[in-house]
């Protein structure tokens, strides 16, 4: 459904129905996009009625797996650094921006490196929700390509809400 849906979905895995809902932080994966930014509006409306904090994610692909398709890539723990530091630096912007249209919702950022996929899973679990974006690519081109709110969506320890593009 939600990769069909014209309106923000909320799934709810079965293993976390017994769960405390209204524990943790609302988190929103963005990656800068457009769609990105819809789903952090919509994400921060969520946590303001809810009352709780607001965590922005970026994840930043670990190096390993670029070198796969770009071999000839030179890639260090520096050149790592210095993108987490610009990804942190734009997420903050972003926290300032939503800070004057919510000025009593709490954000906070991170842009912790590793699988995409994996990485939001891993937060699901001490979230009371995640919401991501979907880029529309459409029922053939994600099954070719993959996609992370579909791994996340099958994996994920707590609910999660595909706001659409």
């Amino acid at each position: 459904m939600p990769a069909h849906a014209h309106c923000p979905t909320i799934v709810v895995p079965e293993r976390s129905a017994s769960a405390p809902a209204d524990s943790g932080p609302v988190v929103v994966a963005v990656d800068g996009s457009d769609t990105g930014r819809v789903a952090m509006f919509t994400a921060a409306a969520e946590a303001a009625t809810r009352e709780a904090e607001l965590e922005l994610v970026v994840v930043l692909p670990a190096g390993e797996e670029w070198l796969y398709w770009y071999p000839d890539l030179e890639l260090s723990s520096e050149v790592t650094s210095r993108r987490q530091k610009q990804l942190t630096e734009g997420l903050e912007r972003e926290a300032a921006t939503l800070s004057e249209q919510f000025p009593d919702l709490k954000v906070t950022t991170s842009v912790p490196v590793g699988d995409p996929t994996e990485t939001l899973v891993e937060i699901s679990s001490r979230a009371q929700l995640t919401v991501m974006g979907t880029r529309g690519r459409g029922p053939v081109r994600s099954a070719l390509l993959g996609s992370v709110s579909r791994g996340v969506l099958n994996h994920a320890e707590g609910p999660v809400m595909v706001v659409p593009s």
